[in-house]
């Protein structure tokens, strides 16, 4: 993995030092705008990669992030000191503020809460067939109270479902700590978010 990380750093940085400076500067502007464009997309689909790859998506996000936080870096302060000129510190802006997204994105769920608006709407009709119709699905999982669909199947025994609350106050339930909800799932509950009314995404444990 280090020596793939290397690889990439020398690919990306090991030109501009070669180039005229015509073409070394708007190389410096394309590399610096794709590099953290690849952060941001990174980070807004994180959950979708995530649930693609589970584990492998961490290997291949550090394979990405490592070489592109060093080789902007390396780009900046090699423009320092080519250029004698201090003020080139401020592309690394871009970077911070790639990096901040990726932290706030990860925080709040921006990632999933993103998938949720994108892939709602086909769970709900899959899920609302099994509560209404009694059409069930290898998808679909029911529980002593409620009815739901697997949206994330996770790693190990973690996953994620949406759940049907004909209540629609299992998020207040969760936050007041009610006894009755583990009983009902029969394992940890670790996280509700509403989704919309009488809909809920739920992470479990165990």
């Amino acid at each position: 993995m280090i020596f793939f990380v290397i690889l990439i750093l020398v690919m990306i940085c090991i030109p501009y030092f070669y180039m005229e400076d015509r073409f070394e500067r708007l190389y410096f502007k394309i590399a610096m705008c794709a590099m953290n464009a690849v952060l941001l997309l990174f980070a807004i689909f994180s959950f979708q990669i995530f649930r693609a790859l589970t584990f492998l998506a961490a290997i291949l996000y550090l394979l990405l992030a490592v070489p592109i936080i060093l080789a902007n870096l390396v780009l900046v302060i090699g423009s320092c000191i080519k250029h004698k000129a201090i003020k080139d510190l401020l592309f690394l802006l871009p970077l911070a503020f790639s990096l901040l997204f990726s932290f706030i994105s990860l925080k709040f769920n921006l990632s999933e809460r993103l998938a949720l608006k994108l892939e709602f709407d086909s769970y709900k009709a899959e899920l609302d067939d099994y509560i209404f119709n009694n059409n069930k699905t290898e998808n679909i999982r029911t529980f002593s109270d409620y009815g739901g669909i697997i949206w994330d199947g996770g790693f190990l025994d973690k996953y994620s479902a949406i759940i049907y609350d004909e209540n629609n106050n299992l998020d207040l339930l969760f936050k007041s700590g009610d006894k009755k909800i583990e009983e009902s799932f029969g394992r940890s509950l670790v996280d509700v978010m509403k989704v919309q009314d009488n809909y809920f995404r739920c992470n479990f444990h165990g």
